[in-house]
């Protein structure tokens, strides 16, 4: 054998033992992973929804008030029926039950017992009519009882689910979606940023 294939062999047999005994060795310890982030905790805040209440209210006034001054024996109970029904539905859509039950109960009962006390007013001072002081205790009970719902009540605790991080430029809903026209036909990208 000459020297030059002996040489080969031996670097040969050299380098092979060198990679079977690394091989061998176990490996290093990995590195300590980086901390893993938890999930941000969604916070819990409380919302205000009794501007549904107003909404409701307002447009059942709207609506029923005028007809209430045309025939009053049928719109006149249609109206104090929305006010009294309007809150608890807001509480109740909600998921709220027992805040709709007590909204019920304090859009019943608050406007009926301040046309008690009205009433009871007016037989006390004989300069007004008992009919006029009920009717204004009436009035004033209508209209405080949504407002002590809507200041009181209508507040709930959500949960805010913590905010992504998202790329500025990206989109961050994108679909192809079909495109049919009477002249064409073809795919169209729609997407929220």
């Amino acid at each position: 054998m000459t020297r030059l294939t002996m040489l080969a062999f031996f670097a040969l047999a050299f380098g092979a033992g060198i990679s079977s005994v690394q091989a061998a060795e176990p490996p290093p310890a990995p590195a300590a992973s980086p901390a893993v982030r938890a999930a941000p905790t969604p916070t819990r805040i409380r919302r205000w929804y009794g501007w549904q209440t107003l909404i409701g209210i307002g447009a059942a006034d709207t609506v029923a008030f005028p007809l209430s001054w045309v025939k009053l024996a049928l719109f006149g109970p249609i109206t104090l029926g929305l006010r009294a029904f309007v809150p608890p539905i807001v509480h109740w859509s909600h998921g709220h039950i027992g805040k709709g039950f007590g909204s019920l109960a304090l859009n019943l009962c608050l406007p009926a017992a301040t046309a008690g006390i009205g009433f009871a007013l007016g037989l006390k001072w004989a300069d007004y009519s008992p009919g006029v002081s009920w009717i204004s205790g009436g009035f004033i009970g209508i209209l405080a009882a949504p407002t002590i719902d809507m200041a009181v009540l209508s507040t709930e605790e959500v949960e805010v689910p913590a905010k992504r991080a998202s790329s500025p430029l990206l989109p961050r809903v994108m679909a192809v979606v079909p495109m049919v026209a009477a002249d064409r036909v073809g795919l169209t990208l729609i997407g929220q940023l």
